[in-house]
């Protein structure tokens, strides 16, 4: 066996560490090499539409389609299904961690939020509550009666 092979793309004489392993190919090697191999799945990933990536990122993150984010962005009428802002970018897709299942649509901020909170209710009431009360004692040490 030769110490070199020639690159089927760039057609270079290279040495045979510059191909990957390819154990269907009766060499064992790709005909490309590696750098040209990354080249051209660099090409194709930038080819791919960002929306058909965007699908695919959501039917392997969440189990869903695009046409189910988009069925769920027109139920909630592009608005976040926790504060109903309706955000300049993106909804982002809302799941319980421990089950999976899809909630919703939220926007980054509620997103970020509900994560933050560990998606505990009791955690969020009780900020909530804290909010109002401080709310309340800010209001009257700033407006006495």
């Amino acid at each position: 066996m030769t110490a070199t092979k020639v690159c089927s793309v760039c057609q270079e004489d290279k040495a045979r560490s510059a191909f990957s392993p390819d154990g269907r190919r009766r060499d064992g090697l790709y005909s490309a090499c590696r750098s040209c191999r990354a080249s051209t799945q660099r090409e194709a990933r930038q080819q791919q539409d960002n929306r058909t990536r965007q699908g695919l990122h959501f039917k392997s993150r969440y189990g869903i389609t695009i046409q189910d984010y988009d069925r769920m962005f027109a139920e909630q009428d592009g608005k976040c299904a926790a504060c109903g802002d309706t955000p300049q970018h993106r909804l982002h897709v809302d799941h319980d961690h421990d089950t999976g299942a899809v909630r919703g649509l939220l926007c980054a901020f509620c997103n970020k939020g509900l994560g933050c909170f560990q998606d505990d209710p009791n955690r969020l009431l009780g900020a909530a509550a804290y909010l109002m009360a401080q709310r309340d004692v800010l209001k009257e040490a700033t407006c006495p009666e």
